[in-house]
């Protein structure tokens, strides 16, 4: 087998054929050329592929005029090329598809395609609605549209009665059960609530509770006439009234979420009593923030609550629900972002949970955080309140404001390798101690360096450091401690360096560790020894000079 890598015009145009070939721990060759990009052949498949400069699938290239290509310890692919510098080439697992409910094409309306709901009907079949009031309904595997209609209003909540009538909560346009609508009346204290409809909630008696976005709870009640009145309830304050999502967990206590944190009812004792009802929130010192954006039960009947701008904490309700008991999580424990939008289980119980930029995979029994950016487009990292769904083939669907993000949790990559961490520079006053035209302070260059030894007067400095792993989807953490300074260690952050100022004379030792994308820390660390020399007049033979005269 044979072939052509260099066209015949195009080897008249350089002075030689110049290849290099590398070949990856997947059983690719990588071949670069001199003046037509680079190939890749699979050798499980015998599939060859090209890529250019001016191809769209490699636009990470520059030039064509490639001199020399590796594979580093994460898998990725650099490539050395002429007059151009360095390209990196991410080898990234696909664990998600996009899909749109709308073609792209030229149309740009930014709502469209922007998915607010998401939920899982009797029959199986997948009930979308998009901001731009369209509904969409697929078949259970979500590969077949079945019909799409258009409201006024958009759909924020969808449920099915006990008779299989599907029950659609709008935001702004009220309550729609069938084919009639229920809007409020300010004139009927026995009409729905408020017309912005967030929940809807079939209880296991089979009774339909309403949570509206500004009027509090509702019951609907039959009025013996084919129709509905409605009994309200959590009218109390501007925080009740505002619910935005309805559970009914495993002992048969409904959960609301507010804006005024978390309502916990029995629905008997509310009927026979409107303060019937316990209240958990920020000011009991229960959860870290009042505005609830989600409520997801688990399979081990665990409930999980969004808490907007705080992370999220989970409660194990037992059989007093007077104290309960929660345990919290947020940014500084690995989750992606505090701004949290939904949650959705996966076959293995593991919880996904979006936010407002960012997805986060939480790890069940290790109590870690993997997360995500899916896509390049931020908009579609920016997913949509309460808008997450897990399928039966166990698939996850995130809606965003660009199209659903779905998720294949297994083809998840689980390294859980703690990624190590090289010394990359040292700065004085701002400037490179490695840099031309200053003061040589190592004879190699600092990442194969162990020690250092700066003047009495370089006592303030700034050390620079990296996991050198382009592959991370999210950026690594670090935490520093200078030894013979520091008390602890440092606050664990993205940003790559560390500085000091003023420091005495002495010998230090700068331990500097990161974590992996699950948020884990490692024992080990790198060290630096940082040896600052005393002036001359402070050493023990200049004293015993003064000293004898």
């Amino acid at each position: 087998m044979s072939f052509r890598l260099m066209p015949e015009e195009k080897v008249q145009l350089i002075d030689k054929e110049r290849y290099h070939v590398v070949r990856d721990s997947r059983g690719i060759l990588w071949i670069s050329t001199y003046g037509n990009g680079f190939y890749t052949y699979d050798l499980h498949t015998g599939h060859l592929s090209h890529f250019k400069a001016d191809d769209t699938r490699s636009s990470v290239l520059l030039s064509d005029e490639l001199l020399y290509m590796m594979e580093d310890r994460s898998g990725s692919i650099w490539i050395g090329a002429d007059h151009t510098g360095v390209s990196h080439l991410k080898m990234v697992d696909k664990i998600s598809d996009l899909f749109y409910p709308e073609p792209q094409g030229e149309d740009k309306s930014l709502y469209k395609n922007n998915v607010r709901t998401l939920a899982s009907l009797s029959d199986g079949d997948i009930y979308m609605a998009t901001r731009n009031g369209k509904v969409y309904l697929y078949d259970s595997t979500f590969s077949q549209k079945k019909y799409e209609k258009e409201y006024v209003s958009n759909v924020y909540s969808v449920c099915e009665d006990t008779a299989g009538v599907l029950w659609q909560g709008m935001r702004g346009g009220g309550l729609r059960v069938g084919n009639r609508l229920w809007l409020h009346h300010a004139d009927n204290p026995a009409s729905l609530a408020s017309d912005d409809v967030y929940s809807l909630l079939r209880d296991r008696k089979g009774r339909m509770w309403v949570g509206t976005f500004g009027g509090g709870l509702d019951l609907a009640l039959p009025d013996g006439k084919g129709g509905y009145i409605f009994r309200h309830f959590f009218n109390d304050s501007y925080g009740q009234k505002r619910i935005r999502m309805l559970v009914e967990d495993r002992n048969g206590w409904i959960w609301a979420a507010t804006s005024d944190g978390v309502f916990i009812f029995r629905p008997e004792r509310l009927l026979a009593d409107e303060q019937a009802y316990y209240h958990y929130n920020r000011q009991n010192g229960n959860l870290r923030s009042n505005e609830i954006r989600h409520l997801l039960q688990d399979r081990n009947g665990n409930l999980w609550i969004a808490e907007a701008g705080a992370g999220f904490s989970i409660c194990k309700p037992g059989d007093d629900y007077a104290r309960l008991r929660f345990s919290h999580y947020g940014v500084s424990d690995g989750l992606v972002n505090d701004m949290i939008q939904a949650f959705a289980e996966d076959s293995k119980g593991n919880i996904w949970i979006t936010t407002e930029y960012g997805v986060s995979c939480f790890d069940v029994s290790s109590k870690t955080f993997l997360n995500y950016f899916l896509s390049m487009q931020m908009l579609q990292n920016v997913y949509n309140e309460t808008s997450a769904l897990a399928l039966p083939d166990g698939r996850i669907l995130m809606g965003s404001n660009d199209g659903v993000t779905v998720v294949d949790p297994s083809r998840v990559n689980t390294d859980r390798r703690i990624p190590s961490v090289t010394f990359t520079d040292l700065r004085l006053n701002g400037v490179s101690a490695g840099s031309s035209g200053t003061e040589r302070l190592f004879e190699k260059s600092l990442p194969y360096t162990s020690s250092v030894q700066l003047d009495y007067s370089q006592h303030s400095f700034t050390v620079y450091f990296s996991t050198l792993d382009y592959s991370a989807i999210v950026p690594p953490r670090f935490t520093y401690q200078l030894q013979g300074y520091d008390k602890g260690w440092s606050v664990p952050s993205v940003l790559p360096w560390g500085t000091y100022k003023n420091l005495p004379p002495g010998t230090y030792k700068l331990h500097v560790k990161a974590c992996n994308s699950f948020g884990q820390w490692g024992d080990d660390y790198t060290t630096l020894e940082i040896v600052i020399v005393p002036p001359f007049w402070r050493t023990g033979g200049h004293l015993s000079f003064i000293c004898s005269c």
